[in-house]
């Protein structure tokens, strides 16, 4: 159980990096990467 919840977190921390990255080089709005953001954990969760 515990495992599990290190992976979510860890899966959601790289998402997390990756959608930054993504939102600095291709200028998307701070919303939008927001709202990615909680998708993922609400469809991970």
């Amino acid at each position: 159980m515990t495992l599990l919840l290190l992976t979510s977190i860890s899966v959601i921390l790289i998402v997390f990096l990756v959608l930054s990255f993504i939102n600095e080089h291709l200028g998307f709005e701070k919303f939008n990467l927001k709202s990615k953001i909680t998708t993922s954990i609400i469809i991970l969760l």
